[in-house]
């Protein structure tokens, strides 16, 4: 690696560190809060053995429970510390990733684009799993290149089946992105060499047997001691897959979206640039990226075959961790053209895009604040101070009700405050059932009511037994108004 080569990977990693450390305090979302209130405040047993919902990102769970218990505080940048490292260590690691499969430098324009993706930038602040299994794969690629070429010492073998066992503990998805990598390198053992490495061949199918056989016994607690993995493969198929006759629609919405997250941010000319170069490194790729397989048509493949197989079509988050294999084969193609262009300062204009293109993708991304303005995985700004709001109006033993999954927000925000006794429940489609009419009774109640007042409306949300009770209460009297939610406040009968 040349100095200058250094120096530019170098501000490319604290500019893409210093980004996402920018938003890193955002407010709390929905799913990553459901993962501390539902499993990581529930100690270590609860993120080691429950995965009634796919939810639980177990080694992200547990990262976080770790952080917890080692600090004994709740907040928004503690619970995002281990995605927050993960994502920024995913920068240097696409340049490392990238630096071994295309042997070139080429890398650095790879490790600019993972440092400017909005996308990566938003997971890498939102405490879900999916910055770790893109970290894992990245090391995954970076032991796979290693053992192609023939630089395996046993600890490139013990950290592959380590970072794949790790990438399936944290989610079973990241099977989609291993197995892309996994085909490329057994194929290319195979046929790129004049004989088939057999015993290279041989020692790749007891490393993937290895990870497995550890991923499997990772989860056993889970169906040794908790909920089961039955739980979490229905949960698979209820949100993965199509219903039937449905499949071909619901592929083209979930491409329809990922696209979106994909470009969104003022990423649609890059991301149709980086389509275009990896197209030209797939069809030539043994002149662009010096391989005879290609690695996006692997993985692509690989990932269209499980989508066959499942009938569905993973969320649009699921797929992210294609973005860095994009950013590296493109990568290789600009390389390519820079060194027939101008050959003799390919170094420096390499450096030079490098260079221009995070500074122009952050500032982008600081100029339409993407991040805040996303409403990936669900927001609802108002959540802290409603929480806060509760501990004022509310004693122990009262209810308040707040719409739909902005109750997990709510009661993270209550954790953090230390604010207890008040039981915070939802209404909406996804009401808490077990809500009747007797846990109303004699009770003083806060109803969070979003969309300006419209509290006649919240009555089609409760079963029948409890929107009687409501009914008889009389008018609410109206408290305050919170971000865009006003609160009214309730006496329940006793009677």
């Amino acid at each position: 690696m040349t100095k200058r080569a250094l120096i530019a990977l170098i501000v490319i990693v604290v500019a893409g560190a210093a980004v996402r450390l920018h938003y890193v305090d955002q407010p709390m979302r929905v799913d990553e809060s459901l993962t501390v209130i539902s499993y990581v405040l529930q100690g270590g047993r609860a993120v080691l053995t429950n995965l009634d919902q796919p939810n639980n990102h177990i080694f992200h769970s547990l990262s976080i429970y770790i952080v917890w218990k080692a600090t004994g505080a709740l907040s928004p940048v503690l619970i995002r510390l281990p995605v927050l490292l993960a994502g920024i260590a995913a920068i240097p690691m696409t340049y490392l990733a990238g630096r071994a499969f295309l042997r070139s430098e080429g890398a650095l324009v790879a490790a600019a684009l993972v440092a400017g993706s909005p996308m990566l930038i938003l997971y890498s602040t939102n405490a879900r799993g999916y910055a770790l299994v893109t970290l894992f794969m990245l090391v995954y690629l970076w032991a796979a290149a290693r053992i192609r070429d023939g630089d395996d010492p046993w600890w490139v073998w013990a950290l592959s089946i380590g970072t794949a066992a790790l990438a399936v503990y944290t989610i079973v998805t990241a099977v989609y992105a291993l197995g892309g990598i996994a085909l490329w390198l057994l194929l290319s053992l195979v046929f790129e060499s004049e004989r088939p490495e057999w015993s290279q061949v041989g020692r790749f199918i007891a490393a993937m047997a290895g990870a497995a056989l550890i991923a499997g016994l990772l989860y056993l607690p889970v169906e040794l001691f908790g909920s089961g993995l039955g739980e979490l493969i229905a949960d698979a198929r209820r949100y993965g897959t199509a219903g039937e006759g449905n499949f071909l629609p619901t592929v083209r919405l979930r491409l329809g979206e990922a696209w979106q997250l994909w470009t969104a941010g003022g990423m649609l000319p890059v991301v149709t640039a980086m389509l275009a170069a990896a197209v030209v490194a797939t069809f030539w790729s043994k002149r662009v990226t010096g391989r005879a397989v290609p690695l996006a048509a692997c993985v692509l493949g690989w990932v269209a075959a499980l989508i066959v197989i499942q009938q569905g079509f993973a969320f649009p988050r699921v797929w992210q961790f294609l973005f860095p294999i994009l950013a590296i084969v493109s990568a290789g193609t600009i390389w390519f053209l820079l060194e027939r262009v101008t050959p003799q300062h390919a170094q420096w204009a390499l450096v030079g895009l490098s260079s221009a293109l995070v500074v122009g993708l952050l500032a982008a991304n600081l100029a339409t604040n993407y991040v805040l303005a996303d409403e990936e995985t669900g927001v609802y700004p108002s959540a802290e101070r409603l929480a806060l709001q509760s501990a004022e109006h509310l004693s122990e033993g009262d209810l308040l009700l707040v719409y739909n999954d902005a109750v997990a927000q709510v009661r993270f925000y209550q954790a953090m405050h230390g604010i207890e006794g008040v039981q915070t429940v939802f209404y909406g489609p996804w009401r808490d059932l077990a809500l009747q009419s007797d846990d109303v009774a004699c009770r003083r109640i806060v109803v969070a009511v979003d969309g300006q007042g419209d509290f006649e409306s919240i009555y089609t949300w409760f079963t029948p037994a409890t929107e009687d009770v409501f009914r008889a209460i009389g008018e609410p009297a109206f408290l305050d108004t919170v971000v865009r939610s006003d609160l009214y406040a309730l006496q329940a009968p006793c009677e």
